[in-house]
């Protein structure tokens, strides 16, 4: 079986992508702990070697549910350890190639941080880890590790757990490179090495340009965002991410100048554009649209209406069972599509700009049934009140939403492979 080589590893250059195109139409219509061992789901990367596809898998479950034991990690070319850290569980996986150099993922455990809050934390559960990859032979060369915070100097202080995670601690206690990194700079990472056609959706053609800026960015349990500005010395992207979810959100319109008062009552003054552009945030819109006078919603039955969880008011919305539902949906897409513009506009990203998280992908029946193809979302960023002048700039900037979940594991995987051939 034939290993591969640094160089089959290496990323291909970014390309353009234009693939499932809708330009935007002037018409918008929007409306306001156990392991287990398998191999990754088909899909092309790039250009080869860097392609996933169905593979064997490397472990498979015997039938009393124990795992197979395989052979030593040169089986698998360079192994690299990958991580997704957040407050609530903490997801190793170990990843290799398989013999047509395509990337697998060898091994992969959940621990639930709480378990491990005393004692070492994180480097208690990297030993357990770690002990039970050498028992199947298999040693990672390199590890990036993506964090739901801050992230300086190799280092990470959470603050939803009481870890402190120090790389440069790590790389002495393991004997391997470690780079810890922020949860969208891994996604960032991931960008280049998507599909365009089988990991993305285009809101928005645009004009892409080769080596010019990308901005990526998505709503989930926050606002993640980061920028992708190209390297002429390491001939590839680096990403640079950024707390600007934290600025103060700037309405437009009269109801999301009342959506603004509103949220300033119940948090406290202040409110950020992730207070309005995240799950939470939806949650807050609904609320906000719940305290309208029944008058105002007729045949709306508002006394009975009460407030709903993200998940319930993105079904309401997409079953079309609950106006206030479509309404509030339709309002923060618009939000969320005005600041991937204001970004767009920050580092003019003719490279594109990436939607990324879980909400935006779930919405995306609601988006294509516009005929802009994007709906409240593409208007956002569009801005139709925006000068023309920058109006037209918007109109070249690629939108895209990524719908490949596995994004920041794909860029933290990458980055791990990079790090293996720093000497």
């Amino acid at each position: 079986m034939m290993l591969c080589s640094p160089t089959q590893l290496a990323l291909a250059r970014p390309r353009s992508v234009s693939a499932l195109a809708v330009p935007y139409a002037e018409d918008g219509c929007s409306t306001s702990g156990s392991f287990s061992f398998h191999a990754a789901p088909k899909r092309h990367v790039r250009k080869a070697p860097a392609v996933v596809a169905n593979v064997r898998p490397a472990y498979r479950r015997a039938a009393r549910g124990s795992a197979v034991r395989v052979q030593a990690s040169d089986q698998h070319g360079e192994v690299v350890l990958v991580g997704d850290i957040g407050g609530t569980n903490a997801r190793l996986s170990l990843w290799g190639t398989n013999s047509s150099h395509q990337p697998v993922e060898l091994m992969a455990k959940t621990f639930p941080t709480q378990d491990h809050w005393v004692g070492t934390g994180f480097t208690e559960v990297l030993k357990k880890y770690m002990a039970a990859a050498a028992a199947q032979g298999l040693a990672p060369k390199a590890a990036a590790l993506a964090f739901a915070g801050v992230v300086e100097d190799n280092r990470c202080d959470m603050t939803n757990t009481p870890w402190e995670v120090d790389g440069s601690a790590l790389e002495k206690e393991f004997g391997i490179k470690f780079a810890l990194m922020n949860d969208f700079e891994a996604v960032g990472y991931g960008v280049p090495a998507l599909d365009p056609v089988t990991d993305m959706v285009t809101l928005n053609r645009g004009v892409t340009k080769d080596m010019a800026p990308k901005v990526v960015m998505g709503p989930g349990t926050g606002l993640g965002a980061a920028q992708l500005m190209w390297d002429e010395g390491r001939q590839d992207y680096k990403v640079w991410p950024g707390e600007g979810s934290h600025a103060t959100f700037a309405p437009r319109g009269w109801k999301q100048q009342a959506l603004a008062a509103y949220a300033a009552q119940q948090l406290g003054g202040h409110v950020e554009i992730e207070q309005v552009a995240c799950g939470p945030g939806l949650e807050l819109i609904y609320s906000f649209l719940l305290s309208d006078e029944p008058a105002n919603r007729r045949g709306i039955a508002m006394g009975a209406a009460h407030a709903k969880k993200s998940s319930a008011i993105t079904s309401g919305a997409l079953n079309e069972s609950d106006p206030l539902a479509e309404e509030a949906v339709d309002m923060f897409m618009a939000i969320v599509g005005a600041e991937a513009g204001a970004m767009a506009l920050r580092c003019l990203a003719k490279g594109g700009v990436y939607i990324a998280g879980g909400i935006t992908p779930r919405l995306l029946p609601r988006l294509r049934k516009c005929p802009s193809g994007g709906g409240a979302l593409l208007d956002g960023f569009m801005a139709r009140n925006l000068r023309p002048r920058f109006r037209e700039v918007l109109a070249t900037i690629p939108l895209y939403v990524i719908t490949n979940d596995k994004v920041g594991q794909i860029g933290a995987r990458e980055y791990a492979k990079k790090l293996a051939h720093i000497k």
